[in-house]
């Protein structure tokens, strides 16, 4: 009984370094693409003040001195290309006043919500 375990916590220690080093590389991609696209479209390095991942690591919400964007990674609707496009939205908001953005479920879909004194100030669909 003892050895089985064993066995099995063995197993499931390996499956958990695997998913972490998997996420790593996931992650890992994820920001040198976005850094490349970023600079091909803005000239320069990201200047990110704020930002959130989606869950399974291909967007990326965030806020810069320019406004609020989303970075697609691979994006099956644009030919698998990566891209960056500004968030458009009716609701004026002072980007500075953001303080956290995060990934959560919204209903039956996953957005992104930008925070401002534990308010949510708007909900992004990604």
């Amino acid at each position: 009984m003892k050895k089985v375990l064993i066995i099995i916590i063995a197993l499931v220690l390996v499956a958990s370094i695997a998913y972490a080093k998997n996420q790593y590389d996931l992650r890992k991609e994820l920001w040198n693409d976005f850094n490349k696209v970023y600079y091909d479209k803005f000239g320069k390095l990201p200047d990110v003040v704020l930002y959130a991942e989606n869950t399974s690591l291909t967007k990326i919400c965030f806020i810069n001195d320019r406004g609020l964007f989303i970075f697609r990674h691979n994006d099956p609707n644009d030919s698998g290309r990566s891209s960056i496009e500004r968030v458009v939205h009716a609701k004026f908001i002072f980007y500075s006043q953001i303080t956290r953005i995060t990934y959560e479920k919204d209903g039956a879909h996953f957005r992104f919500k930008l925070w401002s004194n534990d308010k949510v100030e708007l909900i992004v669909g990604a």
